[in-house]
């Protein structure tokens, strides 16, 4: 009878505790619904008053908007260089000299650039920049900033290659590879390229919206451990169904006894597909560690 008692006490326990749990989720959802619709309402005034301010000045957007400013010349004494890709028809009916380009502009004339940034280059075009690297042009270049620029494997592993061949010789501080469809085998391949003393100053590493998957995050994790990321500062792996394995692997690899990235400061890996029991399992996460 006792037993039965205790049973009875316990399915009590846990229904209650289930109707709590609801209640917290039913009110975490009603307070993000209120959020949100907050947020739309913000949105829609200022949308209103921007449109109110170009009603005045008689313009409309997307019907008689100004045309766009033409694009600058380029000097060659620049720090920062933007890379456009000449029209397909040019580039087909070119010469494959030595003086070939596929850009618009030289980047063997470009010897103070700090800074590049593609704009919508392509696989093809970002193999020929590859291959411009790897001939020595922008010998101060720092900061490369391929994002959104669809380079996905065939021009990423053609970079990786590069940062293998030329291995210290290359400065590079910042490299930005968000959103181009870069598969795991090209994150491996980098974590090599690392290991055998390639980009020896990169701080900041920024891979979000790629397809690098758990292999390519436990990768990078070896790579840490075995000291491939000494100055490495911040680290983006959003959104890149990197699964359990994955994000454990790098969660060890940074909580580590041995500090092997002294100087991180961000790792951000949200947005993967984690299950909430290794999410509960990971906490506490450092303050860097953000899932």
């Amino acid at each position: 009878k006792k037993k039965q008692l205790q049973l009875e006490a316990d399915a009590q326990d846990q229904k209650r505790r289930a109707e709590e749990s609801a209640a917290r989720y039913a009110a975490r959802l009603d307070a993000k619904a209120k959020n949100d619709a907050i947020v739309r309402e913000e949105d829609e005034k200022q949308t209103q008053e921007v449109m109110e301010i170009m009603r005045r000045a008689g313009v409309v957007a997307g019907v008689n908007a100004p045309e766009a400013d033409e694009e600058t010349t380029q000097l060659e004494t620049n720090k920062e260089v933007y890379l456009h890709n000449r029209p397909a028809e040019e580039i087909a009916t070119a010469h494959r000299g030595r003086h070939f380009t596929w850009f618009t502009v030289d980047l063997r004339r470009f010897r103070n650039v700090e800074y590049m940034k593609g704009e919508h280059i392509g696989p093809e075009a970002c193999r020929f920049l590859a291959q411009m690297l790897r001939q020595g042009v922008c010998p101060r270049l720092s900061h490369l900033n391929l994002g959104w620029n669809q380079v996905k494997r065939l021009g990423g592993d053609a970079l990786v290659d590069t940062f293998l061949k030329c291995g210290s010789s290359l400065l590079l501080e910042r490299l930005d590879l968000r959103m181009n469809h870069i598969p795991p085998n090209t994150i491996v391949d980098l974590g090599k390229a690392m290991l055998r003393g390639s980009l020896l100053y990169l701080t900041h590493l920024d891979l979000r919206q790629n397809m690098i998957g758990s292999e390519g995050a436990k990768a990078i994790a070896h790579c840490v451990l075995a000291g491939g990321f000494k100055k490495l500062t911040h680290l983006y792996v959003m959104n890149n169904q990197i699964h359990d394995q994955g994000i454990t692997a790098l969660y060890k690899s940074f909580t580590s006894e041995e500090v092997m990235c002294p100087h991180i400061q961000c790792v951000n890996a949200r947005d993967n597909p984690i299950t909430p029991k290794v999410r509960k399992s990971l906490a506490p996460c450092p303050v860097f560690f953000q899932l």
